[in-house]
């Protein structure tokens, strides 16, 4: 017996059917577009390497919100890509004996991302490579005070510690602009407007919750860590919304306001502090790319020359060696030294760049290092390094 033939699809089955063909096709129109956008992204490297948000933290180390700053003692981990090693004292370097030997020239280099070196490996810093270029120790020591997210204010602060912890010979501010923008609030009463959570130890790291919260929060950070896609898609529209850091018009309302005023002042007292210590002190003015539009494809329109003469003149009316890094850079665009796109901090090119230039300000400044006598005991130029808080 023949079985009967099936039913005639009806007109709505029909318009299901072919509904459900169309979203089938345009979902793995949308996973294959999606694969080949991350894919694109990946080999043209549009994103930075991702740092998972325990690595990115940083915790700070602080006595006070306004007071020295340090980064937190024995802390491992990445920031921008690089791989980024803290000394038990706090900085970015290696530790370092309470007094130099003698006859070592001790130069200890303040400052803030730019002089960290963020995006770059440890011994690719200019401080590092300026270590190097003076030959390094037993005759040259080169400490690394840089601490990110700081500005004049903290680095007169950390100067009294470094003094007192160190005995530095020689100490060098690596200054840029945008330190002339003093926050009307402090990191942490920014933290605490946000709602970001953190406590405060009694050594007084900062410990703060970068778990993500809800489903939502979670979600993101599954395709932040992930995709790449996400992370470049999350910085056109961080680029879009804030270009820069700060801006030419932010950093020059700055100045106009009294943010010059105050960084001057701010430097005078810690040259009045050296000289007061017997320490050489001086100035080197690094050309600040943060706040430098991507627009702008050479170092000859660097908008912030005017801001660099000013300061230069008026350093120079107090005698304080005060040295401009900009001309190091010629004519070459800001974009080639930048670590990507997204971070515009210093790649290793142009932190060699600035350790050359530095090199030659201190070569005629420093006195030839007294050659130890036989009879003086040899020891050690770096302490061991006993992770955890000092």
């Amino acid at each position: 017996m023949t079985p009967p033939a099936p039913a005639p699809a009806s007109g709505r089955q029909r318009r299901r059917r072919s509904w459900i063909s169309r979203l089938t096709l345009l979902a793995v129109l949308t996973v294959v577009a999606v694969l080949a956008a991350e894919l694109v992204v990946r080999v043209l490297r549009l994103t930075q390497p991702f740092d998972p948000p325990q690595d990115t933290a940083l915790y700070l180390f602080h006595e006070s919100p306004d007071g020295p700053i340090r980064l937190t003692p024995g802390w491992e981990g990445t920031i921008g890509g690089a791989p980024v090693r803290i000394s038990r004292d706090g900085f970015r370097d290696r530790p370092f004996t309470s007094r130099p030997n003698r006859g070592t020239e001790r130069i200890a280099i303040l400052g803030d991302s730019y002089t960290m070196g963020e995006g770059v490996p440890d011994d690719a810093t200019y401080p590092k490579r300026l270590e190097a270029l003076l030959g390094g120790p037993p005759a040259y020591e080169v400490l690394n005070a840089g601490v990110n997210a700081t500005n004049t204010l903290h680095h007169r602060a950390t100067l009294h510690d470094v003094l007192r912890d160190f005995a530095p010979t020689t100490v060098v501010l690596g200054f840029n602009v945008n330190d002339m923008h003093f926050e009307t609030e402090t990191r942490f009463e920014r933290m605490q407007r946000k709602g970001q959570a953190y406590t405060v130890d009694a050594d007084g790291r900062v410990n703060r919750d970068t778990r993500p919260a809800g489903l939502v929060g979670k979600l993101r950070a599954g395709l932040r860590e992930h995709l790449h896609l996400y992370r470049y898609l999350s910085s056109l529209r961080s680029a879009r919304d804030a270009p820069v850091r700060y801006g030419p018009a932010v950093i020059r309302a700055a100045v106009t306001s009294g943010g010059a005023d105050r960084v001057d002042a701010l430097i005078r007292e810690m040259a009045a502090t050296c000289a007061a210590a017997g320490v050489r002190f001086l100035v080197v003015l690094i050309p600040d790319l943060l706040d430098t539009p991507a627009d702008v494809t050479a170092f000859d329109a660097y908008p912030f020359r005017d801001e660099h003469a000013r300061l230069q003149s008026s350093l120079a009316s107090a005698g304080i060696p005060c040295h401009d890094l900009l001309d190091a850079f010629g004519d070459r665009d800001p974009n080639d030294f930048v670590v990507h796109p997204a971070n515009r901090h210093y790649d290793a090119a142009g932190n060699a760049i600035l350790a050359e230039t530095v090199h030659a300000v201190l070569r005629d400044a420093l006195s030839p290092p007294r050659a130890p006598e036989a009879s003086e005991a040899p020891q050690a130029t770096t302490a061991p390094d006993s992770r955890g808080g000092r």
